[in-house]
Parts: structure tokens; C-alpha cells; sequence
């Protein structure tokens, strides 16, 4: 975990090297063999939904080279910051008993919030879903936690993840429509006629933590094949994650917060 064995080199990697070990961490990812759905809790749930997690991590970052080498970090910035909540994500899961059925209830819980927003904005009757989400509910309500639902909960029950929120925080200015957008589109100029304020539109953001993101985001795709390799038995890639981990300069061990 970062922040758990140590934080980020002093020295930032660059965007190119940030991309390599991307690069790399997929190619680990997509020559595992690991096929087998571990049983966690005497339920396959956990594993599929870390699984599922990953792989969307995975996904994502493909979308963030692209993103990236075209010059486009203020839009990968969004996508690093799904790839975090993943990564966290299954990170918590993997060392969190019941996890599975937490998350489980979470999701039931948002899926009736929806179809009760649907059923009032819509002439749908949608009350057989509402009661199967409610039923869900009820199934896994001895497991529902705070952590499942908010994730600045769920940072703060891993070692290190603490220190991972305020990062969240900030890749969401980039997420979420508003003024703080605005500062990526400006630029301070010379006060002429057609900048008599000073100002000047521009055409591509000005982002300017380009390293910062794309480094986080190489320990946050590491961060999230750990998870999976933790709750693999056979920890097929734990050698091959580790020595990137050590030559990126980040922690990659996940612990709960006793």
C-alpha cells in the first residue's frame, strides 16, 4: 500500500516513465494464468467482485496511456481517479472478512435508491425491483459498513490509506462540472485589446500535476493487482510486483487498520 512500507520516490518518475511501468503492470496482468475463483467467506462473491475490479483498473489505465500521450492529462486525471476507488477498493476486500457482503448490501442499496428515482420520474412500475433490492438488503444486512458506502471510511481502514483521500479529493476537481474547471482553461497574459483583463481562453487544459498523477496512477494499478494476488493462493505475480514496486519507490503491502 502506499504510504504502508514507504510513499512515492523523492524524485517523481516523468510521465514516459509512468507509462513504461504501466505498460509493464499490464503485460504482468495479461500473461497471468490464474484462473480459479478463490472461496473467501464460503462465498465466491468476494473474488468475483475484486476480479471485476481489477480488471476495470486495468481497462482504465489502458484508456490513460491513450489519454495520455495525446496530451489529454486533465481527462485522465478523472479515469486515475476510478482507478483508484478500484484499486482501494479491492485492496479492502482482500484483507476484510465479510467484505464481499458489505459491498454486496452497498450495491443493493443503491440499486432501490434508483429504481425509486425511476419509479417517481417515470409512469414504470418498478416495485418487483425495489422489493428484490430490499430483500437483497435484508440478506446482507449483519455485514452492511460504513466503509462499503463511504470511501474515505474505507481509506482510513487500510495502513497508509489515510493519506490516499486528500488525493481522491483532488483528482475530482477534473471529475465533477464546476469553476474549478474554469482554472484549466485560463491563462494570465498581457493586457491588450482583445485581452483587456489580462486573460486568455485556452484550448487545451493546462494541467499542471502531470507526473504526480500518472506516478499515483502506476501505484494504484499495482496497488489493485496486489489484491488480487494476495487472495490468490498460488500469489503468481507477487515476485514480478514487488520488483516494480521497488524500483518505482512505492509500498505495496495491504494491511487493515487494527
Amino acid at each position: 500500500m502506499v504510504g504502508s512500507e514507504g510513499s512515492l520516490t523523492e524524485r517523481i518518475p516523468t510521465v514516459e516513465e509512468s507509462i513504461v511501468a504501466m505498460r509493464e503492470l499490464l503485460v504482468i496482468w495479461r500473461a497471468s494464468k490464474s484462473i480459479d475463483v478463490p472461496i473467501i467467506d464460503d462465498s465466491l462473491l468476494p473474488a468475483v467482485t475484486i476480479r471485476a475490479l481489477v480488471e476495470h483498473a486495468v481497462s482504465l489505465t489502458d484508456s490513460v496511456i491513450l489519454l495520455a500521450e495525446h496530451g489529454h492529462f486533465s481527462q485522465a486525471a478523472g479515469l486515475s481517479r476510478s482507478t483508484m476507488e478500484c484499486a482501494v477498493t479491492a485492496a479492502w476486500m482482500s484483507v476484510t472478512p465479510k467484505a464481499g457482503n458489505a459491498v454486496a448490501h452497498e450495491w443493493a442499496r443503491n440499486r432501490k435508491n434508483l429504481f425509486e428515482a425511476w419509479a417517481m420520474d417515470t409512469a414504470l412500475d418498478l416495485s418487483p425491483d425495489i422489493e428484490e433490492a430490499q430483500q437483497m438488503m435484508l440478506d446482507w444486512r449483519e455485514d452492511a459498513s460504513a466503509a462499503a458506502r463511504n470511501f474515505q471510511r474505507l481509506c482510513g481502514q487500510l495502513i497508509g490509506g489515510g493519506q490516499l483521500y486528500g488525493v481522491y479529493r483532488a483528482l475530482s476537481g477534473y471529475v465533477h462540472a464546476g469553476p474549478g474547471l474554469a482554472d484549466l482553461y485560463v491563462t494570465q497574459t498581457a493586457k491588450t485589446e482583445t485581452a483587456p483583463d489580462g486573460w486568455a481562453f485556452l484550448e487545451r487544459a493546462a494541467y499542471k500535476m502531470t507526473d504526480e498523477a500518472m506516478a499515483m496512477h502506476v501505484a494504484m494499478l499495482s496497488l489493485a493487482m496486489s489484491a488480487w494476488d494476495l487472495i490468490d493462493p498460488k500469489h503468481p505475480d507477487d515476485v514480478a510486483l514487488q520488483a516494480k514496486a521497488d524500483r518505482f519507490g512505492y509500498g505495496r503491502t495491504i494491511k487493515r487498520v487494527e
